[in-house]
């Protein structure tokens, strides 16, 4: 509402002083050269306002004495390009109602003349003046829509505007090589929507806006080099915070009156912070928090106070040992992130943790446990463990009951995965990988469903699943590879069901054993990969026998005989088939076959025509008409047609496609 009086008030004054005045240029005026000023008062006696907007944009205009009679401009002022040092000519301007820009002015070193302007319309932008040292006067402004104060290479200290208590929008201090004081807005109490101090060299302290309460956008304190502290510490709430790059910051004690935001805090780069001490107001951070490369950050238990948030981050702070302080949210429904922390020790701070979207702890290199997620019962999307090179156990998720997809890679000296006692279902992907000293699986005693892939790859010290005996079904694809001590699948003997299209086992060099599959249902799989494991010799188990009869597409190789290709599998499959002796030998066709095949023209009565699959069942749910023979209703597979007559019996093999 008060910008609203302010704006209001103001159009009323110049629309009252414009009839008591004589105005002039009607349609605005643009000033190339300094002649055109020097005859302003010649061509416009006692000209008091310009009724349009004013453009003063000359490398040859060195001074504007001849506009001393100009009080009002009634459009935007810009001035720049000029030869001007100073705006003397201007002393008696009072209001520009729209934008006045001062910008790419080379040579102008003071615009401290500008004492009785007091109002403008819109935005108030200083920009690009290399000589100009210094910005004071502005001492009727009490209000202003928005201001900018940029690029402005030798300026070291901002004075002016004592009486400015109220910024519409936003005030933007940025990209000063100079600049050591901000101390002119001592009267500043609201800025409606954004603040922005970036890239201020020399700038130490932001003393000046210490009093602002009133506060309704975004704070960016980024790249300010020299910045020591903050000086924040009337406001209690914002929309969102960014502490970026800046490298001298110790401490945050400006923010001491902080209490809640709205959107993000973002502190990050900051290479001397060394603790989050002066934040322990804040109770609540609407969005995310993230924490991120401070590379001096010891502790972050300024934020004990903090009680909801959205999402965490604490990302690479190199001596970062704790999370004391960790948020007391019992639920993050954005996620968590820890990650590239290189002395954290354990995650003991987020005991309050039972709900988090996602769960990425990666790369923290000292890390030794779990302890600290005693808590946390569910995570709904990916729970990955990646990276912690000195990881032992997992140990401490004894409350852990439901996760989306399950990663755990990567951690070199990880011995057990420990504290999934009470996980019953993997909703996503089931990936055990890369973990060199891992032993066992034992700790997922109750686990039956997984509802993607499964995988358990390159873990050299495992030697069976055990820890897996009862999961009953896998809804992805099946891969196990690359784990050198593996001997068999024991602990996987309760899995029926897999339906996803590839099966692979792979490059297990000791693997003798895998009969604990022959149970598998493998009707889905398109694609069934058994190869390099050198020690295997039996692979002639019936699903096998069927899906390789079935000609879908295989890769045996690289096994021990008897398991080294398809046909050395085809031929283990029938040893349950009495042998033919040498002339007694059935040939059908078509073979393979979709449904029914023929039989040749035989010179003897058949008494007797039997069915018998791999596993040495006779079957009947078949029928014989004139020499075909329907196995339509067969699932696909090998199966053996046996005729027996008076005097002997033949035996014929068909593959049901």
């Amino acid at each position: 509402m008060k910008p609203f009086i302010w704006i209001m008030t103001a159009m009323l004054i110049l629309s009252y002083e414009s009839l008591l005045a004589q105005t002039c240029l009607q349609g605005g005026w643009n000033v190339s050269r300094q002649g055109q000023i020097d005859s302003f008062n010649i061509i416009n006696p006692g000209c008091a306002s310009i009724m349009g907007s004013l453009r003063i944009d000359g490398a040859n205009i060195f001074n504007l004495d001849s506009l001393d009679q100009v009080r009002s401009i009634q459009g935007d002022l810009t001035i720049e390009n000029s030869g001007l040092t100073d705006l003397k000519g201007l002393s008696n301007l009072e209001a520009v109602s729209s934008t006045f820009w001062i910008r790419s002015n080379p040579s102008l070193i003071s615009i401290d003349e500008l004492s009785s302007l007091n109002f403008v319309g819109d935005g108030l932008l200083i920009t690009s003046n290399d000589a100009l040292d210094s910005i004071s006067g502005f001492q009727q402004l009490d209000s202003l829509t928005s201001l900018s104060i940029s690029h402005n290479d030798s300026l070291k200290k901002i004075t002016g505007f004592p009486q400015l208590t109220y910024i519409a929008e936003n005030l933007i201090i940025k990209n000063h090589l100079a600049l050591e004081s901000i101390d002119g807005f001592t009267a500043l109490r609201h800025i409606g929507f954004q603040l922005f101090i970036d890239d201020n060299h020399s700038l130490k302290t932001l003393y000046g806006l210490h009093l602002i309460e009133n506060f309704n956008g975004g704070i960016f304190i980024t790249d300010n080099d020299s910045l020591e502290s903050i000086d924040l510490n009337q406001l209690p709430n914002a929309e969102f915070i960014t502490i970026q790059d800046n490298y001298s910051l110790t401490t945050l004690s400006g923010l001491s009156g902080l209490k809640k935001i709205n959107g993000n805090l973002s502190i990050e780069n900051n290479a001397s912070l060394t603790s989050l001490d002066g934040l322990d107001s804040l109770i609540e951070i609407r969005v995310s928090l993230d924490i991120s490369d401070n590379a001096s950050l010891t502790s972050i238990e300024g934020l004990r106070n903090v009680k909801k948030a959205s999402f965490v981050r604490i990302k690479n702070n190199d001596l970062l040992q704790s999370l004391h302080g960790f948020p007391a949210a019992d639920s993050l429904k954005y996620g968590v992130e820890i990650l590239d922390n290189a002395l954290l020790q354990n995650l003991e701070g987020m005991d309050a943790l039972a709900y988090a979207k996602y769960l990425w702890i990666e790369n923290n290199t000292s890390l030794l446990h779990f302890g600290g997620l005693s808590s946390l019962q569910f995570v709904e999307e990916t729970f990955s463990v990646d990276g912690n090179d000195s990881l032992q156990t997992t140990l401490g998720l004894q409350s852990l009951t439901h996760i989306g997809s399950l990663t755990i890679c990567n951690n070199q000296n990880l011995l057990a995965i420990e504290g999934f006692q009470e996980l019953d279902t993997i909703f996503g992907y089931f990936n055990i990988c890369g973990n060199f000293s891992l032993q066992s699986l034992s700790d997922f005693s109750n686990l039956r469903y997984i509802g993607k892939s499964f995988l358990v790859q390159t873990n050299h010290s495992i030697s069976n699943l055990d820890g897996l005996n009862k999961l009953n079904l896998i809804e992805g694809n099946f891969f196990i590879g690359s784990n050198n001590a593996l001997l068999s699948l024991d602990g996987i003997d309760s899995l029926l069901q897999i339906n996803g299209n590839n099966f692979t086992i792979s490059a297990n060099y000791h693997l003798v054993d895998i009969g604990n599959i022959e149970n598998f249902n493998l009707d889905s799989i398109t694609s069934l990969n058994i190869k390099q494991c050198f020690d295997l010799d039996v692979c002639s188990y019936s699903n096998i026998c069927n899906y390789i009869g079935s000609g879908r597409q295989s890769e045996i190789f690289s096994n021990e005989s008897g398991c080294n290709s398809e046909a050395e599998v085809l031929n283990g499959c029938s040893v349950s088939i009495p042998s033919i002796e040498h002339g007694n030998e059935l040939l059908l066709f078509p073979n393979p076959t979709n449904g029914s095949v023929s039989l040749p023209d035989q010179p003897f009565e058949i008494s007797k025509i039997e069915i018998i699959d791999l596993m040495g069942n006779r079957l009947d749910n078949w029928s014989y008409d004139q020499q075909q023979i329907d196995i339509t209703s067969f699932p696909p597979g090998i199966y053996y047609v046996r005729i027996t007559c008076s005097t002997n019996y033949y035996q014929g093999r068909v593959v049901k496609i």
